[in-house]
């Protein structure tokens, strides 16, 4: 089979288009320079495993994916498989938040729908009342005219 390079890429057998046949998707996630400190060990990460230095926001995802209790307490760098696990969490974590709050939401505009249509039923019928009295009015007005003849 042959294959059809266009500007520089090539596809795959899915149909895909890729970018630089030779490089791996994770070799971007990895960091370039391995750990070289023994606070490595304390993190869980071993030599020839994916490690990274996480940024501020990887540390805030790190605490408030309970891997760390703070933000003090995470190592220089952190294993791919710890961060992966802190993001996963954090990602659920959030998606349920949501959840809750579109129930909430729900929950409001359904109570204040159904106080609305109380109000709207009471507004109708004092109208529908009002318009009964006045053609009530007109009617017997119209009998004494017609009695009177």
């Amino acid at each position: 089979m042959s294959q059809l390079k266009i500007l520089g890429f090539t596809p795959n057998r899915f149909g895909v288009m890729r970018f630089f046949r030779g490089i791996k998707t994770n070799a971007i996630l990895k960091d370039s320079k391995p750990p070289t400190t023994s606070s490595s060990s304390s993190s869980q990460s071993f030599p020839g495993s994916h490690t990274l230095r996480p940024s501020e926001w990887e540390k805030t995802i790190l605490v408030f994916g309970k891997k760390f209790p703070n933000k003090k307490s995470i190592p220089e760098t952190v294993s791919m498989e710890i961060m992966q696990a802190a993001m996963s969490r954090a990602r659920i974590r959030i998606a349920n938040g949501m959840m809750i709050f579109a129930l909430l939401g729900c929950l409001y505009v359904v109570i204040t729908g159904k106080q609305e249509a109380k109000q709207v039923m009471k507004n109708a019928e004092t109208s529908h009342d009002e318009f009964r009295r006045q053609i009530t009015a007109e009617y017997k007005a119209l009998a004494a005219d017609a009695s009177k003849k």
